[in-house]
């Protein structure tokens, strides 16, 4: 409930009887608030009306008050055009018209809160160059997308910082969930996008579940993703739990279940962390960090991820490279202390580590396995030290290698337990001398249980040694 001086919108001829088009009355009732200074309080009816300019704050007790679409009209539906404007417990029905329920542009300190909106045609909340903006406690189902900055492809956007979009409810929506966009068609091949469109902003304590698209997408910098819970994403394998491309963007303690795609895609982030998350029961992989550069992944739970396709992709974590199509490197990554689990029909592999990598850390990890394909790591063609990961899968080998023997005879692989290494490629028949022979800088020191799988399926017992060469 918005506190202070009011005038009640019925003041100003409206009907409220869901018959009658309020367009007039209502715009004459907000008008003469702003220049009072004062909101406009709507009494319990349904409210007719066509597109509004939203100057003074709006509200309603416990949103008794509805906002219904006239029909064929085009543009945004509340479109703010003043600081300090709240939106508060209104009820909104769109009627599915093509058009942007409320529009933030240029505004600053504008507060959106505890609306119950249904069957918006485009967004529920656009906004753009929006400082200060609060979205919070809102309840959106049965529309296009939810919340978004997303600019057309051939317009430049205006940077919005501090903005918050809490504890809202987006269900039932055949768009995406949330999305923090940058400027478009200024993809930087290494790290993304060259200018981000928001900024020192958070997305916490949200429910998106039924998101026909992607549950959140964020293309930006020094964003905080938080506490959501994203659940029954997707309606192809192109739609993903989480999507961040950018700096500086922290991903923890979400719960992600049940999707087509990817659970959390870190794409051509920097400066970026992926802890605590919980992710269940996504198509592909469980957490991809792809073409990223001093990222962790860390303390992270993966569960029955990677059913839906074969080979590599199908993965609980997945560190690679490839985004935008092309080839660049990840660089400082560390995987640390996660526990990846599969399933009845989960894919081949626990965690993935994809060639031409560099500076990457595998350590501490739990790789636990109750279904008939054991999950494997993959250290491919890169610097990789793998050391302290304990694996339980059976006798399905739990480390692939990739690459020929020069390059897999650069590995480091220490203090881990109960591992079954397969070589794979040029390299896949020189066991003897990538892991016996002691002119082997493979530095394999204090593992225990470790066996090597050949390519015709034997099994050799590798006793535990110490030193720094094998």
């Amino acid at each position: 409930m918005i506190e202070g001086a009011s005038v009640n919108v019925l003041d100003y001829g409206a009907a409220g009887n869901g018959v009658t088009n309020d367009t007039t009355a209502i715009q004459a009732a907000i008008t003469a608030a702003a220049a009072a200074g004062k909101a406009v309080f709507f009494p319990a009816g349904i409210y007719l009306c066509g597109p509004l300019n939203v100057s003074a704050s709006i509200f309603s007790d416990g949103r008794t008050a509805q906002l219904k679409r006239v029909a064929a009209t085009t543009g945004a539906w509340l479109n703010v055009t003043a600081n300090n404007v709240t939106i508060d417990s209104m009820s909104i029905d769109g009627d599915y018209v093509a058009a942007r329920c409320i529009e933030v542009d240029g505004y600053q300190g504008v507060v959106i809160r505890n609306n119950l909106v249904r069957e918006i045609g485009e967004y529920f909340v656009h906004f753009n160059g929006a400082n200060d903006l609060t979205i919070e406690e809102n309840d959106y189902a049965d529309g296009a997308n939810g919340i978004a900055n997303l600019m057309p492809v051939d317009v430049t956007g205006v940077m919005s910082e501090r903005v918050g979009i809490n504890n809202n409810k987006i269900r039932n929506i055949v768009g995406t969930g949330i999305h923090l966009a940058g400027n478009q068609l200024t993809a930087n091949p290494n790290y993304g996008l060259t200018s981000p469109l928001c900024r020192f902003s958070g997305i916490v304590g949200n429910i998106l579940t039924g998101i026909a698209g992607n549950g959140v997408i964020c293309q930006s910098w020094d964003i905080v993703i938080s506490g959501n819970v994203v659940e029954d994403v997707g309606s192809s394998g192109g739609n993903q739990g989480i999507v961040c491309q950018g700096q500086y963007i922290t991903v923890a303690s979400n719960n992600l279940r049940d999707g087509t795609g990817v659970g959390i895609d870190m794409g051509a982030c920097q400066h970026s962390s992926v802890t605590g998350n919980v992710v269940s029961d996504f198509a592909e992989i469980g957490i991809e960090l792809q073409s990223c550069d001093a990222t962790v992944c860390v303390g992270n739970t993966v569960r029955g991820c990677g059913f839906g396709i074969s080979g590599p992709a199908s993965t609980g974590i997945y560190v690679g490279e490839g985004f935008f199509g092309g080839s660049f490197t990840t660089f400082s990554i560390v995987v640390s202390g996660n526990t990846v689990v599969g399933s009845p029909t989960s894919g081949e592999y626990g965690i993935s580590v994809d060639a031409n990598q560099e500076n990457v850390i595998v350590t501490g990890n739990c790789i636990v396995n109750s279904g008939s394909i054991a999950p494997k790591f993959i250290d491919a063609t890169a610097q990789v030290l793998f050391y302290g990961n304990l694996e339980n899968a059976g006798e399905e080998e739990s480390v692939v290698i990739f690459g020929d023997a020069p390059e897999i005879k650069a590995r480091s692989l220490s203090g881990n337990a109960d591992l079954i290494l397969r070589p794979q490629g040029t390299g896949n028949l020189q066991i003897a001398q990538t892991f016996v022979a002691a002119t082997t800088p493979a530095n394999f020191v204090a593992n225990v249980g470790i066996k090597v799988k050949d390519a015709s399926g034997n099994v050799y017992y590798i006793p535990a040694k110490t030193g720094t060469m094998w």
